[in-house]
């Protein structure tokens, strides 16, 4: 799957085909994230929106709605893939282990930091 591409073999064929990230996150504020990594309380994700280093920034994950905040340590813009534009680190806060382990399953286990 190549983001940005259209037409191909096949026509109308793949149409429940998903063509770049996908949004695991849906913030309050609007806006969506994609989950990159996860180690313990540490997260990196891709998100539509900025948020400053030191604000807190709440969300809901998009399976289930559990609610999250992070407390961002570093926001950098990156060169958007698939409309995501911003790379944001955070800690996770107030944060149980079923939603951590919910979180670790959407990235999947070859994007475990530090495992």
């Amino acid at each position: 799957m190549t983001a940005g591409v259209t037409g191909g073999a096949g026509g109308a064929g793949g149409a429940g085909e998903r063509s770049g990230p996908v949004a695991h996150v849906a913030w309050s504020k609007g806006g969506e994230a994609e989950l990159v990594a996860i180690d313990g309380d540490r997260v990196r994700v891709r998100s539509t929106i900025p948020s400053a280093p030191g604000s807190r920034i709440e969300g809901a994950l998009a399976p289930t709605g559990k609610p999250i905040r992070l407390k961002v340590a570093r926001c950098r813009r990156e060169q958007g893939a698939g409309g995501f534009e911003f790379e944001i680190d955070g800690r996770l806060l107030d944060a149980t282990r079923e939603v951590r382990a919910e979180m670790a399953a959407l990235v999947g286990p070859d994007a475990m930091e530090g495992a």
